[in-house]
């Protein structure tokens, strides 16, 4: 397998790694408030679909997070699935939309955390993230 990033490749031994990589990104919306963005690569499990795999993820995370709850759901032409929700957090309520694709035997996901009363400017981004989103053929 040779994996690819914007400023390096290596080529890894013939010995069955599989991408599970996790790029972990943060920006200020005022002081001490931060948005999350996770973007995260897995094999698709055993031939199971897209839909099946946001399924678990949704589910999964719902045992994690008190109070979690779907706000919304809708597909693309594209093929994305998209996943509002909300739970609590100490004292506070947080939203994250998240965006699922497949890339051929991959899940992707892009998702992006802010608190609950900041879901507009949320949402805003992941629209700019969504319409830039490019995918390209591993080299």
């Amino acid at each position: 397998m040779n994996y690819l990033a914007n400023d390096w490749s290596f080529v890894l031994p013939d010995v069955g790694f599989q991408d599970k990589t996790v790029h972990l990104f943060e920006a200020r919306l005022r002081d001490g408030v931060v948005a999350g963005l996770v973007v995260s690569r897995r094999p698709l499990a055993g031939g199971k679909t897209l839909r099946k795999m946001v399924d678990e993820h949704t589910l999964e995370q719902a045992k994690l997070f008190h109070g979690f709850s779907v706000v919304a759901e809708r597909g693309s032409a594209d093929g994305v699935l998209e996943v509002s929700s909300r739970w609590r957090h100490d004292n506070s309520v947080v939203y994250q939309r998240e965006a699922h694709l497949q890339d051929g035997e991959t899940w992707m996901l892009v998702a992006l955390r802010t608190p609950f009363e900041d879901r507009e400017t949320c949402d805003g981004w992941m629209d700019a993230i969504l319409e830039s989103l490019r995918l390209r053929a591993a080299g």
